[in-house]
């Protein structure tokens, strides 16, 4: 929704709010969930939350970019890391090669100055949601599979401009 309802726009980890404050992706993407709980998995300690500045128990994917394009130090971009180039902007949805394959948000943790992607399910699954509007679970070879075009290699699920 946020997307359709800034021109194609995806949303980054934050942006500038009201008065140059920064907001976090859980503040500005607040209209389009009723309920704060959704953020909560009910896997963070509360003594946890409080260490790190808890926001939230997902991670959006917005990273990057990262890599040298190798086999052994394969290329990533994250669909929330912002465009490099000139004028710096966030990445629009027509961007994305794979949409069906690229992931947005996964478990993890959100505080206030970072945020984790991290495994936190007993059979090492994790939760994802992607750009197609989908959501299921990731497996650690999925993860890790690498893909290969003509500018070198690439994870797959993270290199959303490839």
């Amino acid at each position: 929704m946020y997307v359709q309802d800034y021109d194609d726009t995806l949303p980054t980890w934050q942006i500038r709010g009201p008065g140059g404050m920064s907001l976090l992706w859980t503040d500005f993407l607040r209209p389009y969930y009723r309920d704060t709980r959704l953020l909560d998995e009910g896997l963070t300690r509360p003594a946890q939350k409080r260490q790190m500045g808890w926001v939230a128990d997902y991670a959006m994917c917005a990273w990057g970019s990262g890599g040298q394009g190798t086999a052994q130090d394969p290329y990533w971009r994250w669909p929330g890391a912002p465009w490099n180039g000139p004028p710096p902007r966030p990445m629009n949805l027509a961007e994305v090669r794979r949409p069906a394959e690229t992931m947005q948000f996964a478990d993890g943790s959100t505080g206030h100055y970072d945020s984790n992607i991290r495994r936190r399910h007993r059979n090492n699954l994790m939760n994802g949601a992607f750009l197609d509007a989908h959501a299921r679970l990731v497996t650690n070879e999925e993860w890790d599979r690498v893909g290969h075009d003509d500018h070198g290699y690439f994870y797959r699920i993270a290199a959303a401009d490839r």
